[in-house]
């Protein structure tokens, strides 16, 4: 796919209310549908200062306008006449993969959903087009998409300074002193950036196409333990109104039944505190500890603690905490590493949660509608 220089756009007078949204970043949509009052109505629907509407009817033409002007998500039909969306959608993943995937379908079904997700696709929904959802996985996928220019901006930055401050070292030797400290510095940083894009791009790559939530949460504490070495893990999953289950974890230092009594309590207790919190947070000795859990802090007794609230959707979908004996204590690495793969935790459970959804509305329906048919 080529890409073209992103042009520079006023900013709207009423921004939208996330961080995201105000960057006011000008994004390529290509809309893939054979119905032209289909294509008609998601363009209507996207109408943004923001967003760049490009229609097609067939893989033919869509292919046409992917290689000719800058796309950053599609939006592909599944039913067209001169093939298969999911062959466009394979196609757009595996020419760049930075672009997003949405699949539309008027007959969604799990084994599709699975399929749709492997080949690289953000999201499917299900016709006719419910508009809200349309909105919410748009808003998704570009978010993502800024994600991951901003990335690799900062990355470039970075790579770029570096490249800068070692022909400055050359040049000024009265100043070497200084400016390798600066370019110590740099790349060191640099060094970070990439380790935390490595670890998180691997655990997004162990997650992608997973549709199962038992497997996604195996597969996060399979990361942690990978990149933060052993340790206590567990995360908590939403029950009803500010209440928490164990949903996994990982017991390193305790005995079975002690273990499942304490997460329990941990369950009431430390999840709700964690889901209050706005970010990552790092809990270095019994001080802390007290502070944060009051009475119930002599469950955690000699322990550092490290835990994130996963928010996606303006909800808490989860919460990770990791904990184990001070003498055995988190460095800054670790808080890094959660801090940098709870956001794509929560957006693959967004999506796990957005598709199990939609495919239980679409059943129902089906259902309905069978039960209307019955002979009398």
């Amino acid at each position: 796919m080529k890409s073209i220089p992103r042009d520079p756009v006023d900013p709207p007078e009423n921004p939208a209310d996330t961080p995201r949204a105000r960057r006011r970043q000008r994004f390529g949509v290509l809309v893939v549908d054979d119905e032209a009052d289909i294509r008609e109505m998601l363009g209507d629907a996207l109408n943004q200062s923001n967003l760049c509407i490009h229609t097609a009817g067939s893989l033919d033409e869509a292919r046409k306008i992917a290689h000719s002007q800058r796309i950053d998500l599609a939006l592909i039909d599944v039913k067209l006449p001169d093939g298969d969306g999911l062959d466009l959608a394979r196609e757009i993943h595996a020419e760049d993969p930075s672009i997003h995937s949405i699949l539309m379908t008027g007959a969604p079904s799990y084994d599709r959903a699975v399929e749709a997700i492997r080949v690289g696709c953000a999201d499917f929904l299900a016709k006719p087009i419910d508009i809200r959802q349309l909105a919410k996985g748009v808003d998704r996928a570009l978010s993502r998409r800024a994600d991951e220019s901003r990335s690799a901006e900062r990355i470039a930055r970075l790579k770029r300074l570096c490249k800068k401050l070692n022909h400055a070292r050359h040049e000024v030797t009265q100043q070497v002193d200084v400016l390798c400290n600066d370019l110590v510095s740099a790349y060191q940083e640099l060094a970070d950036q990439m380790k935390n894009v490595q670890a998180t791009t691997s655990f997004q790559a162990s997650v992608e196409g997973e549709l199962d939530l038992e497997q996604v949460l195996r597969r996060l504490l399979e990361f942690v333990l990978q990149q933060i070495g052993p340790t206590n893990a567990v995360i908590f999953l939403p029950s009803k109104a500010g209440s928490f289950t164990v949903g996994g974890y990982v017991n390193y230092s305790f005995d079975k039944s002690s273990a499942e009594t304490l997460l329990g309590h941990l369950a009431d207790t430390a999840a709700p505190l964690i889901a209050e919190r706005d970010e990552v947070f790092h809990l270095k000795d019994d001080c802390d500890v007290n502070l944060w859990l009051s009475d119930d802090s002599a469950w955690l007794k000699g322990s550092e603690v490290i835990g994130v609230p996963c928010v996606g959707d303006d909800e808490t979908l989860a919460c990770v905490m990791l904990f184990r004996d001070q003498s055995e204590p988190f460095d800054d690495d670790s808080v890094q590493t959660l801090d940098a793969v709870s956001p794509i935790f929560a957006d693959h459970l967004v999506k796990v949660i957005g598709v199990h959804h939609r495919l239980k509305d679409y059943m129902d329906e089906m259902d309905e509608e069978d039960e209307g048919n019955l002979p009398f």
